[in-house]
């Protein structure tokens, strides 16, 4: 079983695409509403023991394109003996193309285009390509998180360097270079609304402001050359 962790700051995003597409799942899961008045990383840290075999991190607004979603992402990470965590977009060391197939819309940025997107109508583009195997990278996108817990119970989000961004690169590094594990996007659909992700207001509030990036270089500069193609040392 999965436990899905969430923080909802907006109730119509969430219930119109999470919550609406976790109703829709075949199989059982747990969910969490994190603490939406600390930053991601805190909140996600104060979720307490789990005690189900997986922990999904998720953003509000992704939308699980298909009605197994949780029980093939299961099936999948259990045959991944070496994994540290799964998510649906990711980069290896020497960057380039995002590996990962989703469909986004951000209004304020994308043409309101209809596309067809594993037999379901929305509004956005389709990014990356189809695969049918886990696909290893160096980083994950957080806007799906997926951890075994006896991995949660080692190693938790960096709170303090990386309140909001980075957070998941940080911790792909981190399972890499502490634990021997690794990072994998699973060949998962999902679908992300981003109404507020790129609005001035939702930039300040959420620490979009500030790069992260310095400060994954200095942590990270001694174990690794290049994150996501972009140079360590400066």
């Amino acid at each position: 079983m999965i436990t899905v962790v969430t923080s909802v700051t907006d109730q119509k995003i969430f219930e119109d695409n999470l919550k609406k597409s976790l109703d829709e799942q075949t199989s059982k899961f747990k969910l969490i509403l994190a603490d939406s008045s600390l930053s991601l990383s805190a909140s996600y840290n104060s979720i307490g023991e789990i005690d189900t075999e997986y922990i999904l991190f998720i953003h509000q607004d992704i939308y699980l394109c298909i009605e197994d979603w949780l029980e093939v992402a299961e099936v999948i990470c259990n045959q991944l003996k070496d994994l540290g965590a799964g998510g649906v977009a990711g980069w290896n060391e020497k960057g380039g193309k995002t590996v990962g197939c989703w469909a986004r819309y951000i209004p304020n940025r994308d043409k309101s285009t209809k596309i067809k997107f594993f037999d379901k109508e929305f509004i956005g583009q389709i990014h990356g390509g189809s695969f049918t195997e886990p696909q290893e990278v160096q980083v994950l996108d957080d806007m799906v998180f997926l951890v075994p817990s006896k991995i949660w119970k080692k190693q938790k989000y960096d709170a303090e360097n990386f309140p909001f961004h980075c957070r998941a690169y940080d911790f792909c590094l981190s399972l890499k270079a502490n634990h021997n594990k690794k990072s994998y996007v699973l060949p998962l659909p999902v679908y992300e609304y981003s109404i507020t992700s790129w609005t001035p207001e939702y930039f300040k509030k959420h620490g979009r402001e500030v790069d992260y990036f310095p400060k994954l270089a200095e942590k990270w500069k001694h174990k690794f050359k290049r994150v996501r193609g972009y140079p360590l040392e400066r």
